[in-house]
């Protein structure tokens, strides 16, 4: 039927084996957060400074501690200032970059439209100079094709900057 698992110290009763394998789960996982709590306390820094004992007067040396302690506490509030001090003048650094990046972008970008734009007229004007000589011996039907062509040819170099 199942294990036979004591409830009390006189007492038994049989358990299924179903009820058995969760309590078990159950338990082991217990176990392990209670292990991960252990370690924690474990690897805490338990520092103890101010052991002098419960009389009223102190000793010759605990002065020379308290001062030991109180350099060693102002080095370490100095240390992270000066690291809170370096970890801000880097993202301040990191957000003028990509600033300035990005302005210079924008006029990348804009210089770029500007000469695509400048060789599109170079090439329409080219077209429809090349058409003009060509269509005074024919219709001028042929000129207003030829331009455009040259007009549609140019459109999708002017939309390749997105």
């Amino acid at each position: 039927m199942g294990d036979i698992i004591p409830v009390s110290n006189n007492a038994l009763i049989a358990q299924d084996p179903e009820q058995a394998a969760a309590a078990r789960a159950e338990r082991i996982k217990e176990a392990q957060e209670l292990e991960v709590k252990l370690a924690a306390i474990n690897e805490a820094d338990t520092r103890i400074f101010n052991v002098s004992g419960s009389c009223a007067g102190a000793g010759s040396g605990d002065f020379h501690y308290y001062r030991l302690i109180r350099r060693a506490e102002q080095d370490r509030l100095r240390k992270m200032d000066a690291e809170h001090k370096a970890q801000q003048e880097r993202q301040q650094f990191e957000a003028k970059r990509q600033q300035v990046q990005t302005e210079l972008e924008a006029k990348a970008a804009k210089k770029r439209a500007k000469r695509q734009k400048k060789k599109a007229k170079k090439k329409q004007k080219g077209a429809a100079g090349a058409a003009g000589t060509a269509g005074s011996d024919s219709e001028g039907s042929g000129e207003d094709s030829d331009a455009g062509k040259a007009a549609a040819a140019a459109v999708p170099e002017q939309q390749d900057l997105d």
